[in-house]
């Protein structure tokens, strides 16, 4: 049954060809940090300067002044994109694996760590980090306390927004996405359980039809958001 409606989902997001982009014409970013960063430590970054590497890479999937996935904030040239589903505030596991040496073997030495919310922060200062392939691993423990963040591509070849709730975001150009899809298999999989996670919530009274129908519409198109769900038999009144 599993197998089956991962095959259902498989095809639901197979059924128009994605559009080709070209998010690739900046490969570096232009601020002062980002051109004179060591690729072998960990750096801390400041809010001001923080402001500009998200104008530059960030904003080439999500909208910079986005905060979360309520916000809708993908870029509307972004085609393709993906919810991720139970990776509360950071990426482990294969996931962290795949996503990692695909940038990688892309040629990038390093990513941003963007905390969006925390008390002792003001105006996120001292929240903010790059990260070094070589000393990813310590990644999780920046994310203290734990909280919303924006894990993302110098180049702007990929980002992922996480945050308290279940559902997260990532998106990415071809030469990422592709190779994203290929490596990640377990990507249906993830979405087909959500959807369940969501049916059995509705299931149980949980009025989710107008949060679902935003929030995946936003993600994978109005006609397709509600092919998803009625292939898990999730039926919410227009």
């Amino acid at each position: 049954y599993i197998v089956l409606l991962v095959f259902i989902i498989r095809e639901i997001l197979n059924s128009t060809p994605k559009t080709s982009i070209n998010l690739n014409e900046n490969k570096t970013p232009r601020s002062n940090f980002a051109n004179n960063v060591s690729n072998n430590n960990i750096v801390q970054i400041g809010y001001e300067e923080m402001r500009v590497i998200k104008r530059e890479c960030l904003s080439k999937i999500f909208a910079p002044d986005s905060f979360s996935i309520n916000d809708l904030p993908f870029n509307s040239s972004v085609k393709n994109r993906a919810v991720l589903f139970d990776t509360p505030y950071f990426i482990d596991g294969k996931l962290r694996d795949v996503i990692f040496e695909i940038a990688q073997d892309l040629g990038e030495e390093g990513f941003y760590l963007f905390m969006i919310v925390g008390d002792k922060y003001e105006h996120n200062e001292g929240a903010n980090w790059y990260i070094p392939y070589s000393e990813a691993d310590k990644y999780p423990e920046l994310i203290h306390p734990v909280l919303s963040n924006f894990i993302f591509s110098p180049t702007g070849k990929w980002a992922i927004l996480l945050e308290y709730d279940q559902y997260q975001f990532i998106g990415g150009d071809d030469s990422f996405y592709e190779l994203f899809k290929e490596k990640y298999p377990e990507l249906e999989e993830n979405l087909l359980t959500s959807l369940l996670y969501s049916k059995d919530h509705a299931d149980r009274g949980v009025d989710m039809g107008t949060w679902m129908k935003k929030i995946y519409g936003h993600v994978y198109g109005e006609k397709k958001a509600k092919a998803l769900f009625e292939s898990v038999g999730l039926y919410f009144d227009e």
